[in-house]
């Protein structure tokens, strides 16, 4: 269960970045996961793939991401430290036996991302919804 939380959390952390930005020593359609590296300055990290997602972050050339999917052309990448998911916390149990863990406890709960770089403001931008027990 434990593994099954911190895959979800992880998993609703998870930005996106344009493609374009992202260079990857496999020229031909590779496997996810990989590795790439960020060719550009001040490459913004949004909530979702298109400019009109919210900012979440900011990478810069030379920096690596962990690719772990794509959608037209933006690259969906595991987060750099620093980001993170918001969630009320009136849907999450935290368990007694393991205070690092908490379970949901709401059904359709909205999980938003932000970041250290950011002033945590509500954002209308919906990353995932956890079910309960998730």
């Amino acid at each position: 269960m434990e593994s099954r939380i911190n895959f979800l959390i992880h998993l609703t952390i998870v930005c996106l970045i344009t493609l374009a930005s992202v260079g990857s020593a496999q020229e031909a359609a590779p496997s996810f996961p990989y590795v790439a590296e960020v060719t550009a300055e001040n490459v913004n990290i949004r909530s979702g793939p298109g400019t009109n997602y919210y900012r979440c972050g900011q990478i810069n050339r030379g920096d690596a991401v962990k690719v772990v999917a794509s959608k037209h052309s933006w690259s969906h990448i595991v987060p750099p430290p620093g980001s993170f998911s918001w969630i009320s916390k009136q849907y999450i149990h935290i368990d007694a036996d393991n205070p690092t863990v908490g379970i949901v406890t709401g059904d359709a709960v909205r999980v938003y991302a932000g970041s250290e770089r950011l002033k945590p403001i509500h954002r209308t931008t919906l990353l995932l919804k956890l079910k309960r027990g998730d």
